[in-house]
């Protein structure tokens, strides 16, 4: 990441928009918490996941997942999957 992305990743953070923004999560494993906690999100208004991606998740073949969502609630998401022992090694926010 370049420096000069700073401020504009900055910027980002602080848009309490209900526009949704494509966000990878990497996890240490798909497993059953984190299908648990990506279910319960996938019916927020904003909020869309591939659901073939859910079933690979919940079927061990999937530790990665793209979603759709407002930039406020990846905090939220952070926080749930942390609670659940979920190992997150990355967050990433795509095409901003």
């Amino acid at each position: 990441m370049h420096s000069l992305d700073v401020p504009r990743l900055e910027a980002i953070s602080r848009d309490y928009s209900e526009t949704p923004r494509e966000v990878l999560f990497v996890l240490g494993s798909g497993s059953s918490p984190a299908v648990e906690v990506f279910q319960a999100i996938a019916h927020l208004p904003h909020t869309t996941i591939d659901p073939v991606h859910l079933t690979e998740m919940q079927a061990g073949a999937r530790r990665s997942l793209t979603l759709s969502t407002p930039m406020q609630m990846v905090p939220d998401i952070v926080r749930a999957l942390a609670t659940n022992n979920v190992a997150i090694y990355q967050v990433r926010l795509l095409g901003a």
